[in-house]
Protein backbone atom coordinates (compact mmCIF):
# COMPACT_ATOMS: atom_id res chain seq x y z
CA UNK A 1 0.00 0.00 0.00
CA UNK A 2 1.27 3.48 -0.76
CA UNK A 3 1.08 6.27 1.78
CA UNK A 4 1.22 10.02 1.91
CA UNK A 5 3.08 11.63 4.81
CA UNK A 6 1.38 14.49 6.62
CA UNK A 7 3.08 16.90 9.01
CA UNK A 8 1.02 17.60 12.11
CA UNK A 9 1.46 20.10 14.92
CA UNK A 10 4.32 19.81 17.44
CA UNK A 11 6.65 17.85 15.13
CA UNK A 12 4.60 14.72 14.42
CA UNK A 13 4.38 13.11 10.97
CA UNK A 14 1.97 10.33 10.04
CA UNK A 15 1.44 8.08 7.04
CA UNK A 16 -2.09 7.92 5.64
CA UNK A 17 -3.20 5.76 2.72
CA UNK A 18 -2.74 7.50 -0.63
CA UNK A 19 -5.90 9.23 -1.89
CA UNK A 20 -7.25 10.22 1.53
CA UNK A 21 -8.42 13.75 2.38
CA UNK A 22 -7.18 15.73 5.40
CA UNK A 23 -9.20 18.31 7.30
CA UNK A 24 -7.63 20.39 10.06
CA UNK A 25 -9.93 20.56 13.09
CA UNK A 26 -8.08 23.00 15.32
CA UNK A 27 -4.68 23.18 16.92
CA UNK A 28 -3.29 19.67 17.09
CA UNK A 29 -6.31 17.87 15.59
CA UNK A 30 -7.00 16.49 12.11
CA UNK A 31 -9.39 14.08 10.50
CA UNK A 32 -8.59 11.90 7.47
CA UNK A 33 -11.02 9.98 5.27
CA UNK A 34 -11.00 8.27 1.86
CA UNK A 35 -12.05 10.11 -1.30
CA UNK A 36 -14.70 7.41 -1.85
CA UNK A 37 -17.78 8.64 0.10
CA UNK A 38 -19.07 5.06 0.45
CA UNK A 39 -16.05 4.12 2.56
CA UNK A 40 -16.89 5.48 6.00
CA UNK A 41 -13.47 4.72 7.50
CA UNK A 42 -11.98 7.65 9.43
CA UNK A 43 -8.66 8.43 11.11
CA UNK A 44 -8.63 11.02 13.91
CA UNK A 45 -5.24 12.47 14.87
CA UNK A 46 -4.67 14.62 17.96
CA UNK A 47 -1.26 15.96 18.94
CA UNK A 48 -0.67 17.32 22.44
CA UNK A 49 2.25 19.33 23.79
CA UNK A 50 2.71 19.71 27.54
CA UNK A 51 5.18 21.71 29.58
CA UNK A 52 5.29 23.62 32.85
CA UNK A 53 7.59 26.61 33.30
CA UNK A 54 9.38 25.65 30.05
CA UNK A 55 10.08 22.13 31.35
CA UNK A 56 8.62 19.34 29.25
CA UNK A 57 6.20 17.00 31.00
CA UNK A 58 7.91 13.67 31.80
CA UNK A 59 7.39 10.87 29.28
CA UNK A 60 5.85 8.66 31.99
CA UNK A 61 3.03 11.20 32.46
CA UNK A 62 2.41 11.45 28.70
CA UNK A 63 2.20 7.65 28.54
CA UNK A 64 -0.13 7.55 31.54
CA UNK A 65 -2.41 10.18 29.98
CA UNK A 66 -2.88 7.98 26.92
CA UNK A 67 -3.27 4.77 28.92
CA UNK A 68 -6.19 6.31 30.84
CA UNK A 69 -8.01 6.72 27.50
CA UNK A 70 -7.77 3.01 26.59
CA UNK A 71 -11.19 1.33 26.96
CA UNK A 72 -11.42 -1.55 29.44
CA UNK A 73 -12.92 -3.92 26.86
CA UNK A 74 -10.08 -3.48 24.36
CA UNK A 75 -7.26 -5.79 23.35
CA UNK A 76 -3.60 -4.79 23.25
CA UNK A 77 -2.09 -4.38 19.78
CA UNK A 78 1.57 -4.35 18.80
CA UNK A 79 2.64 -1.71 16.28
CA UNK A 80 6.21 -2.17 15.01
CA UNK A 81 7.84 1.24 15.47
CA UNK A 82 10.98 2.82 16.90
CA UNK A 83 8.80 5.25 18.86
CA UNK A 84 7.29 4.58 22.28
CA UNK A 85 3.78 3.42 21.57
CA UNK A 86 0.74 1.79 23.20
CA UNK A 87 -2.02 0.51 20.95
CA UNK A 88 -5.32 -1.35 21.18
CA UNK A 89 -8.23 -2.71 19.19
CA UNK A 90 -11.88 -2.60 20.15
CA UNK A 91 -15.16 -3.70 18.63
CA UNK A 92 -17.78 -1.24 19.85
CA UNK A 93 -21.34 -2.17 20.83
CA UNK A 94 -22.46 -0.35 17.66
CA UNK A 95 -20.38 -2.74 15.51
CA UNK A 96 -17.74 -0.12 14.69
CA UNK A 97 -14.20 -1.43 14.79
CA UNK A 98 -11.61 0.86 16.40
CA UNK A 99 -7.83 0.84 16.42
CA UNK A 100 -6.18 3.34 18.75
CA UNK A 101 -2.51 4.18 19.20
CA UNK A 102 -0.66 6.61 21.43
CA UNK A 103 2.86 7.69 20.54
CA UNK A 104 4.64 9.57 23.31
CA UNK A 105 7.87 11.13 24.43
CA UNK A 106 8.83 13.85 26.88
CA UNK A 107 6.23 16.64 26.58
CA UNK A 108 4.53 15.14 23.51
CA UNK A 109 1.65 12.77 22.82
CA UNK A 110 0.10 11.81 19.50
CA UNK A 111 -3.21 9.97 19.65
CA UNK A 112 -4.36 8.20 16.47
CA UNK A 113 -7.75 6.49 16.20
CA UNK A 114 -9.25 4.61 13.27
CA UNK A 115 -12.99 3.93 13.09
CA UNK A 116 -14.32 1.53 10.46
CA UNK A 117 -17.30 -0.71 9.80
CA UNK A 118 -15.11 -3.82 9.66
CA UNK A 119 -11.75 -5.07 10.89
CA UNK A 120 -10.22 -5.27 7.41
CA UNK A 121 -10.90 -1.57 6.66
CA UNK A 122 -9.60 -0.56 10.10
CA UNK A 123 -6.38 -2.54 9.66
CA UNK A 124 -5.90 -1.09 6.19
CA UNK A 125 -6.28 2.48 7.48
CA UNK A 126 -3.99 1.84 10.46
CA UNK A 127 -1.31 0.09 8.40
CA UNK A 128 0.65 3.36 8.16
CA UNK A 129 0.89 3.83 11.94
CA UNK A 130 4.28 2.09 12.01
CA UNK A 131 5.63 4.92 9.79
CA UNK A 132 4.81 7.61 12.39
CA UNK A 133 7.72 9.99 13.04
CA UNK A 134 8.49 12.61 15.62
CA UNK A 135 10.88 15.47 14.90
CA UNK A 136 11.85 18.30 17.18
CA UNK A 137 13.73 21.29 15.84
CA UNK A 138 14.23 19.74 12.43
CA UNK A 139 16.02 16.66 13.79
CA UNK A 140 14.41 13.25 13.84
CA UNK A 141 14.01 12.49 17.53
CA UNK A 142 13.69 8.73 16.98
Amino acid sequence: MSYKMYKLDFGWEIAVPEGWIMEKRGQGSCIFYPENPEDETTIYASAFHSEDHKLLTPESLMKSAFERSIPENSEALDIPTRLHCKAFTQLGADGVYRIGAGFYTEGELLSLNVYAKNEEKANEAASGFSHTKFTRGGKNAF
